[in-house]
């Protein structure tokens, strides 16, 4: 049934989205070194090199995207930090080091990447409440001396913080308007009411976005 479903959908791909939209991507990087900046699509196995993005004055860029479907894209600056983009119709603004993988990096002017920038935001604030902080350091200690009984313990406490961690976090996704951005949002979330959600939205996002290679892949890992 699933893949008469998805034969439906591949049925109306070509008209879905006639015309491609163009998309501003404009930005700074605040450590430009040597090499190149490549716009890519990212689909589900493989990184599609589209075209390479000159710097201005060796800090800033504006490039036009001609974006045939919306879905996940990525910049990489240099070989040595890849921002990962989901365009659909807004131009956006990138902020990143540009010299390290884990440097700073921050997109504006989208929904989908204002979602996921507060939801990390609210992700990190429950990581780092005093209470979880004090339950990992004691999980800690309890491996070092080897002590499997406390450390069992504090195994199963840290597993209903995470579950309730985890709901806090799928509700405010679920508030959310349904976007691409519900992908990278979810993939943190693997407990079993999380599975349960993420099975639910697949076949809405496959309907929302029947163009994006990105939804159809999670389409066919989180359907029944």
């Amino acid at each position: 049934m699933r893949h008469l479903y998805v034969g439906l959908i591949l049925l109306f791909l070509a008209g879905c989205y006639p015309n491609s939209e163009t998309i501003k991507i404009s930005g700074e990087v605040r450590f430009a070194t040597n090499g190149h900046i490549v716009f890519s699509k990212l689909n589900p196995k493989t990184i599609v090199p589209i075209d390479t993005i000159e710097l201005i004055n060796n800090r800033y860029f504006t490039y036009y995207a001609k974006i045939d479907t919306p879905d996940y894209y990525s910049i990489d600056f240099f070989g040595k930090q890849r921002v990962n983009l989901i365009l659909n119709d807004q131009d956006i603004e990138i902020v990143v080091d540009g010299n390290d993988p884990i440097g700073f990096g921050r997109i504006y002017g989208s929904m989908e990447h204002d979602m996921l920038w507060e939801l990390k935001l609210l992700r990190d604030s429950f990581n780092n409440t005093p209470k979880y902080l004090e339950l990992k350091s004691s999980m800690r200690q309890a491996f070092i001396d080897r002590d499997s009984l406390i450390l069992d313990s504090l195994r199963l406490e840290a597993d209903d913080w995470v579950l309730n961690r985890n709901a806090h976090l799928r509700d405010f996704i679920s508030e959310k308007e349904l976007s691409l951005a519900h992908i990278e949002a979810t993939s943190i979330l693997n407990d079993s009411m999380s599975i349960k959600y993420k099975t639910s939205i697949a076949p809405l996002l496959l309907d929302k976005y029947p163009t994006s290679k990105q939804a159809l892949r999670f389409y066919n890992e989180n359907s029944n």
